[in-house]
């Protein structure tokens, strides 16, 4: 039983994320490759004047925003969890390890944002 524990544990804090910043990336470099193709004349149907390019890094920013604010109120339940501790060795090792995950979700969210940042940068030239 620990064992899967400890899987899903892994699976739901390192693997989750960075697969989901594999799939963001290509889609990055895809996107804004192609962002020439997409620009059809929107003014004469009223749609916003955005490019793809623009679109999706509104949209990861916004995810990673969401994303960022999950860690961070993570953190802080898990300091009250340790405070309200009360002494018990189990409930503050649990406090302990749920602030570490919550440390490492946003260093994956950090450079989840500095990778997609780069490749929107190598995209562009």
């Amino acid at each position: 039983m620990k064992k899967q524990k400890k899987t899903a544990l892994l699976f739901s804090t390192i693997l989750l994320p960075l697969s989901v910043i594999i799939v963001q990336a290509f889609l990055v470099v895809s996107l804004a490759s192609n962002v020439e193709a997409i620009s059809i004349s929107r003014g004469d149907v009223g749609l916003p004047t955005t490019n793809a390019d623009e679109a999706l890094k509104a949209t990861l920013n916004g995810v990673y925003t969401i994303a960022g604010v999950i860690a961070v109120v993570a953190i802080v339940i898990a300091g009250f969890m340790m405070i309200i501790a009360d002494g018990d060795s189990q409930k503050v090792a649990t406090a302990r390890r749920m602030i570490i995950y919550a440390v490492v979700g946003l260093a994956v969210i950090l450079f989840a944002f500095l990778i997609t940042g780069i490749i929107q940068g190598i995209g562009r030239k």
